[in-house]
């Protein structure tokens, strides 16, 4: 999987400036919203951004700890994206769901997962915007026990979330989010989701 998203980076990389020679100035829905005037939205060079985002992960696992089954961590996650045009998007992302601490503090999981998903966006006026995205999620899980690590477990599968975005300007975006991924622990599937606050930045 990290072989999958370091090639996919790279290709949106190298494709991104092509394709925008080609299609001229980029009219960002965010930065200005005017449907009888198409000049009055501000014009990009690229389609491109890149962004980053720190929130909560939370999941419901049996048995992982002693007081509850409901247990949560600090995940962060780094992001890139290329526009098509003012409603879809494809991104690229890598997210760390960080460790929870089990029944005792050497019993711990810690959990990731590489991303690309397709996003679309409707344009709320000038300054914000609603966004839904879904795509494939490889996700990776580890679980150490008394300072023994278990073997990983990964899985493949849909992943899926929705959101907000306000825009500062139109280079800058504050983006707040929910996602949803699925993880193996052991033998059976869970769900991660992760709500966040991010910021984007638009070349």
């Amino acid at each position: 999987m990290k072989n999958f998203v370091i090639a996919t980076a790279l290709s949106l990389c190298v494709a991104a400036p092509a394709f925008a020679a080609k299609s001229g100035n980029y009219y960002d829905a965010y930065d200005a919203r005017d449907h009888s005037n198409r000049n009055d939205r501000m014009a990009r060079g690229s389609k491109m951004y890149i962004g980053l985002s720190g929130g909560q992960q939370s999941t419901n696992i049996p048995n992982l700890s002693a007081t509850s089954t409901n247990t949560s961590s600090t995940a962060y996650s780094v992001f890139a994206g290329y526009s098509f045009n003012e409603y879809f998007a494809a991104e690229l992302a890598y997210a760390n769901f960080g460790t929870i601490d089990l029944i005792t503090p050497t019993d711990t999981m810690k959990s990731s997962a590489g991303s690309l998903s397709a996003v679309a966006s409707m344009p709320l006026g000038r300054v914000a915007s609603l966004f839904i995205k879904g795509g494939y999620a490889s996700t990776t899980t580890e679980v150490t026990s008394s300072g023994v690590v278990s073997p990983t477990d990964s899985t493949s599968g849909g992943t899926y979330g929705a959101g907000i975005q306000l825009n500062a300007g139109n280079r800058v975006g504050i983006r707040i989010g929910y996602d949803t991924y699925r993880m193996l622990v052991g033998t059976t599937n869970h769900n991660a989701n992760v709500a966040s606050l991010g910021v984007m930045f638009k070349f």
